[in-house]
């Protein structure tokens, strides 16, 4: 599990989520990155830290990697200097959100709207795109205690709804593993971009096995 900003915190959160998602079947190390922003919300931030994810993949033996960040930050670079899977908890979750049909995305840093549309229409999904929508927080607040925002997450996910949205996608590694909890009590079930990737890659390392928890179907 690759963080590409310098929180610990972030990265803690990461490895629990998904060492909850990998239980039984593959051990989750977390890597920190050194160097750069403790929180990625702005453009520049993304750039910033692609080196660093070039620099811990090269630095870290594993059988598979995860970018911890919404936007991906090195992942084509990882991809190619590795010889094992690599995933974007960015990319699996638009991947997943897309087999909804239409989907919105709720996540952090308002600077990032083009670049995230950017993406989205790079991966042939832009026309299934409803709405992106910021949640008025920060990426370390929302680390620091995601259970205070499931009032506020639950609120979007009943305004996707309405505006047409067969899943919300949330964005951004302090939702991780969030999305179990709130597809209980949501309008509309709800995606995290970690708990998709681990289920990718649950596909890709286990001969046989069925997709789980990362798409809307479950």
């Amino acid at each position: 599990m690759l963080n590409p900003n310098t929180s610990d915190a972030v990265t803690k959160g990461l490895a629990v989520a998904a060492g909850r998602l990998c239980e039984g079947w593959a051990e989750v190390r977390g890597h920190t990155a050194v160097a750069g922003a403790p929180a990625l919300e702005t453009v520049e931030h993304l750039r910033s830290a692609r080196s660093e994810v070039v620099r811990l993949g090269r630095r870290t033996s594993a059988d598979a990697f995860v970018v911890g960040a919404f936007g991906d930050p090195g992942l084509a670079d990882l991809r190619r200097i590795s010889s094992v899977p690599c995933v974007g908890i960015g990319e699996a979750g638009y991947r997943a959100a897309s087999q909804a049909g239409a989907f919105s995305i709720l996540t952090l840093g308002k600077d990032l709207r083009e670049t995230i549309l950017g993406r989205v229409a790079s991966l042939g999904f832009r026309s299934q795109l409803i709405d992106i929508r910021f949640l008025d927080a920060g990426v370390l607040d929302v680390a620091s205690d995601p259970v205070r925002f499931v009032d506020a997450l639950l609120a979007e996910a009943d305004l996707a709804k309405r505006e047409g949205a067969a899943c919300l996608l949330l964005g951004g590694a302090p939702f991780s593993g969030l999305s179990s909890r709130l597809s209980e009590r949501s309008a509309v079930p709800v995606l995290d971009g970690l708990t998709s990737a681990i289920a990718d890659l649950r596909v890709r390392l286990l001969p046989g096995a069925l997709p789980h928890d990362g798409s809307p179907e479950g």
